[in-house]
């Protein structure tokens, strides 16, 4: 197990990601139309990630990403997002929010797994809420009153991380915890 950490500890350092506890932080630079794209994320034991993104050159394009181990293509992906798919967050032990999202697909070592990223109104509320956890972030993707691919995420350094995040792109730290 030491030595998998050790591993783990050695291409963290070299990849250019900025960890604070169980959340990682990256950020991507188009030159072409100067946008910075600020991401962190922290990954669950079952391969599940859940990040808050948001765009540098757009401060409305906040988002919460939950990437799930599930495989699937993009005809898949389609037909989910005509189901109203949605992210239902339960923050610690409080009252579970769903938010609406849009399914796609993103490879990860060469299998396109499914995507759900929730937008707009509501996520700013939530991106605060996730910030504020103390214990444990529950996470699963919901279709009508199902939900599926559950997974629970530590809390420890996703105010922090998310902090730097909404600085990078211009927007206010998060609201303090309730």
């Amino acid at each position: 197990m030491l030595m998998k950490v050790a591993i783990a500890s050695i291409v963290l350092a070299a990849s250019g990601f900025a960890a604070d506890a169980q959340w990682l932080a990256t950020h991507n630079d188009n030159p072409f139309d100067k946008t910075t794209e600020q991401f962190t994320f922290t990954v669950g034991s079952t391969g599940a990630v859940l990040g808050v993104r948001c765009l540098s050159a757009d401060a409305g394009e906040l988002a919460i990403v939950f990437g799930t181990p599930e495989r699937a293509t993009k005809d898949d992906a389609l037909a989910l997002n005509l189901l109203a798919p949605k992210i239902s967050l339960i923050i610690d032990d409080g009252t579970r929010q769903d938010l609406a999202a849009e399914v796609d697909t993103v490879e990860i070592a060469g299998v396109e797994r499914l995507r759900l990223v929730a937008r707009g109104a509501d996520v700013r509320q939530s991106v605060d809420v996730i910030a504020g956890a103390r214990r444990r972030i529950a996470v699963a993707s919901a279709i009508g009153d199902k939900t599926f691919h559950v997974t629970k995420f530590g809390a420890s350094g996703s105010r922090a991380r998310i902090a730097a995040v909404l600085k990078a792109c211009g927007l206010d730290q998060p609201a303090p915890s309730q």
